[in-house]
């Protein structure tokens, strides 16, 4: 027996079952060189010696690895990701030269040899040239991005139930694979060609003029003044931010879709017609409106308005209400035959009730003159006579306690505007009534109306007299005034004493009515030579005729007069002597 086992053949055959026993068990039990990687160790097929096919092909690694990474193999199809880039730079560098295996279940697939000495914060994404990461995108970790939850979870075709738990693939260039759409998906997914990735807010690359010039007002509008904020019902705290940064839809483009209408007349909405979009504020820098479209608010701009600057009827620091008064409103008095809607009153009311509007009186192209006429100022007061060519002022005056020239109210008596001529002789007939006391009342003429003299005067206007001129004897005192009360009645104050003071009395009067007793002749005497005088005319002397005994005399001055007093009462006063 012993020498049996001793014997060299038992040696051997015990040695190629024991070697045999060792091969079958590295074969069930570890058929590698080496333990697999732990995404690849959790396939059962890859733990086999059979699995070692799987990789070591006879197309080599690059063919073994791509026949289940169908993600690379997708990638190098259409050319996008890191993996084309390496094979345009470097040819076909193999798998292995960067992902090694048989190196335990704790050594990754992916690992520094992948990035090379600098790791994978170090990597610099040379293969992306419309994404290049710089700003704050920069000092992330690449599992910042790099995150299933970001690019979903990845399964490989051949083995779907093995669900892997970190990848660098699956992600795209587009901001919103890590971000989320604050737009609520209404925009371009290319969120670069407005944001960069230094800041979000403001938007630096957004040219908004490729849309909507914003200029003037609105370059200060917020962008919810003018883009739709959709409606969503039931947001979330946390959505309701994103929600109100939807830009995809805007109100419009024109100023008629955003802004109502502020304008009560049909202009239609060609704003830009009269309104600048430069301009500080809408109402600025405006184009005067057209006389076509002035029209249109009811009040058509012709003359004397077609000239008139637009601040004369529109006030520029008054609210729009007030500077644009509404024609729907009550109190509107803006209407093309109104004229108080933008003038005063100069007349303050003095015409109310009586006229409709100015154009009663005046007329729409000018204020004065005015078109009130005769026949319209005889309804209150008949301009006959001379008042027909007198000035209106000169009767309408301006109170001593107003600036307002006076019309309705004013007085018809004549002694409010003529200027008594007679002084105060006449205050207290005046005072009960006007000047029609003793004048027409008719305009045509001053002239005294028939004046009963004899009754008013206490002095009879008889003979001559009765045919005088008043101005005969009622003459200009020493203050211009014609005295009509108190003038003389004596004879010697109208009439010129022909006998030289001799019929005076010893104050200086003459009686002339003692030989003069009427007043239709001069000549008419009433004078008794026997009772007046100091001579009787008896006998022959009573046949006598005056001029015998009362020459004519010369006078001074060239003139004469008859000799009355002093005569003779001597018989050789007048007769002369006679010798035989």
């Amino acid at each position: 027996m012993k020498n049996i086992l001793l014997h060299p053949r038992t040696l051997l055959v015990v040695g190629t079952l024991a070697v045999l026993a060792i091969a079958g068990y590295l074969a069930l039990r570890q058929p590698m060189p080496g333990p697999l990687a732990a995404p690849h160790a959790q396939i059962k097929q890859l733990n086999r010696l059979s699995g070692c096919a799987q990789c070591h092909n006879e197309g080599g690694f690059d063919t073994g690895c791509l026949s289940c990474h169908a993600e690379i193999r997708n990638q190098l199809a259409t050319g996008e990701g890191f993996h084309p880039y390496l094979l345009k730079k470097e040819g076909s560098p193999g798998c292995q030269t960067c992902h090694s295996e048989h190196l335990g279940a704790d050594f990754e697939l992916v690992n520094r040899q992948s990035w090379g000495t600098t790791g994978t914060n170090g990597f610099s994404h040379p293969h992306i040239a419309a994404f290049d990461l710089y700003g704050r995108h920069d000092p992330l970790a690449c599992e910042k991005c790099h995150r299933t939850e970001y690019s979903g979870p990845v399964t490989l075709p051949k083995f779907e139930k093995f669900e892997r738990e970190h990848t660098f693939l699956g992600l795209s260039q587009d901001c919103v694979q890590c971000h989320k759409d604050v737009h609520s998906g209404g925009l371009s997914q290319k969120c670069q060609e407005c944001h960069s990735q230094d800041t979000f807010r403001p938007a630096v690359n957004f040219d908004h003029s490729k849309h909507f010039k914003l200029e003037g007002p609105h370059e200060r509008v917020a962008c919810n003044g003018c883009h739709v904020i959709p409606e969503a019902p039931a947001v979330l705290p946390e959505q309701e931010a994103l929600r109100k940064l939807a830009f995809g839809k805007v109100k419009g483009k024109t100023c008629a879709e955003c802004h109502a209408t502020p304008h009560r007349a049909p202009f239609g909405n060609q704003c830009l017609d009269c309104h600048s979009e430069t301009a500080k504020h809408w109402n600025e820098q405006t184009a005067p409106l057209s006389p076509e479209k002035h029209a249109l608010t009811g009040f058509p701009l012709i003359a004397p308005h077609q000239k008139v600057d637009c601040a004369k009827c529109h006030t520029p620091d008054l609210p729009f209400a007030e500077k644009y008064p509404d024609p729907a409103s009550p109190d509107y008095l803006r209407q093309p035959g109104s004229c108080q809607g933008c003038h005063k009153d100069i007349h303050e009311g003095q015409f109310a009730g009586r006229y409709i509007g100015c154009q009663d009186c005046h007329t729409p192209l000018e204020f004065k003159p005015h078109r009130f006429s005769l026949a319209q100022h005889a309804k209150k007061y008949p301009l006959q006579g001379a008042h027909g060519a007198v000035p209106c002022m000169a009767c309408h005056r301006k109170p001593a306690d107003s600036d307002v020239v006076q019309f309705a109210g004013t007085t018809t008596a004549c002694k409010q505007c003529h200027t008594d001529p007679h002084g105060t002789q006449f205050v207290a007939e005046l005072a009960q009534n006007d000047c029609t006391v003793c004048h027409t009342a008719g305009t045509e003429t001053f002239i005294i109306r028939p004046y009963d003299h004899a009754r008013l005067a206490k002095y009879p206007l008889t003979g001559g007299h009765a045919r005088a001129e008043c101005q005969q004897c009622h003459r200009p005192a020493d203050d211009g005034v014609v005295r009509y009360k108190g003038a003389s009645k004596t004879c010697a104050d109208c009439h010129q004493d022909v006998h030289r003071g001799q019929f005076a009395s010893a104050n200086g009067e003459s009686q002339c009515q003692s030989c003069h007793t009427s007043t239709d002749s001069w000549r008419a005497m009433g004078f008794d030579h026997n009772s007046q005088s100091g001579f009787a005319l008896d006998g022959v002397h009573a046949k006598v005729a005056c001029a015998k005994c009362h020459p004519t005399v010369a006078v001074p001055e060239n003139k004469t007069v008859v000799q009355y007093k002093p005569l003779g009462k001597q018989c050789k006063d007048c007769h002369g002597l006679k010798y035989p």
